[in-house]
């Protein structure tokens, strides 16, 4: 049977995390025949018969869900976001998960949503802890990696806390231009007059107003910083993201350490066995936390709350040469996941 693989659409921004999603699953097909399809339109799908693996978040469109009758899902770290929920878990589309019971939850407030409308549902983790069947890690590792501090930014759409952010970064003028410029080279990155450029700004200085607190100046001096999150023309095309995602795969397999608020960045480093500092920042809505149940607990978490760091596993500042191991809770999911993927891919089931 036809594979279907998820895409995301020509959308106005886009998150080289769900491509991340994408391709954990992707290294389970056993051919090339599969086809790039939206993840919110799979109820428009009129192709011939296909599967897919549904590890991903569900969704910008609720109104195309379910999927056509003509796709069989393989449910296995689902996350339906709170945004969504009512629409997601009306009668009619209970009955939908029903039919494919047990749910992989990626996360428990997921796990708990389904529980409590009586469908059978589970903790299965996140797919791209096992990325590591794809991506080999090197024996010397190089290169820190510092990826989207903060990814958003809950209180910056007030006009005092934009202007109060702004000359806070003409007061850290020299240190805020060292970060755009890096994000920039290692990059394809805009600053522009628009909603997201400002962002960018406001963002950039309040990562520095935390980092600085949080880093020793060799770290600050010589981390790449990366992004995961675009403008929809800057990565244009679905071949271009994924190249984008396979790319940074290979740099967080190779990495030193990475700093990170991503978590499609930091649960593959978890595959990859390359220590990885998970920043959570309070100040994020339910919209985002509640993502974080049983994942949240995989990870070694810096607390950071207005530009204040709350609490951090370790002391003093952290140096370029910090030798620091990942908790390995994540294990105990990981050759399931493994083997549900393969089985379903093989036998449909």
């Amino acid at each position: 049977m036809k594979k279907i693989l998820l895409v995301y659409g020509d959308i106005r921004t886009v998150n080289i995390g769900d491509y991340i999603q994408s391709l954990a699953a992707k290294q389970y097909f056993d051919d090339e025949d599969y086809e790039l399809v939206n993840r919110d339109e799979l109820g428009l799908y009129s192709g011939a018969p296909a599967k897919v693996i549904m590890n991903t978040w569900l969704t910008y469109k609720p109104e195309n869900w379910p999927p056509s009758n003509k796709i069989t899902p393989l449910f296995v770290a689902l996350h339906i976001n709170s945004s969504v929920e009512k629409i997601m878990l009306s009668p009619e589309n209970i009955g939908y998960f029903k039919k494919y019971e047990p749910i992989g939850c990626r996360d428990i407030y997921t796990m708990n949503l389904f529980k409590s409308r009586g469908v059978d549902a589970y903790f299965s983790s996140c797919l791209t802890t096992t990325l590591d069947l794809t991506y080999k890690v090197p024996k010397h590792r190089e290169g820190i990696y510092i990826v989207d501090p903060l990814a958003y930014m809950p209180n910056g759409k007030g006009v005092i806390e934009i202007l109060k952010t702004l000359f806070l970064a003409v007061l850290n003028v020299k240190s805020v231009l060292h970060i755009i410029r890096n994000y920039r080279k290692n990059n394809k990155y805009k600053l522009r007059l628009s909603k997201i450029g400002v962002g960018r700004i406001l963002l950039i200085t309040k990562s520095y107003l935390f980092l600085r607190k949080l880093l020793d100046k060799d770290v600050f001096d010589q981390a790449i910083f990366i992004t995961q999150y675009h403008e929809g023309n800057e990565y244009k095309s679905e071949e271009e993201r994924f190249l984008r995602a396979n790319e940074l795969l290979r740099k967080y397999a190779s990495a030193k350490y990475v700093i990170t608020s991503r978590i499609h960045c930091a649960l593959p480093c978890l595959g990859f066995q390359t220590p990885v500092i998970y920043i959570r920042n309070l100040e994020e809505g339910k919209k985002s936390t509640c993502r974080l149940g049983g994942l949240g607990d995989f990870f070694n978490v810096v607390e950071v709350q207005n530009t204040k760091i709350i609490s951090k596993f370790f002391d003093g500042k952290l140096k370029a040469d910090f030798c620091f191991k990942n908790k390995d809770t994540y294990k105990i999911y990981h050759d399931s996941l493994i083997e549900k993927c393969l089985n379903f891919i093989k036998n449909g089931k």
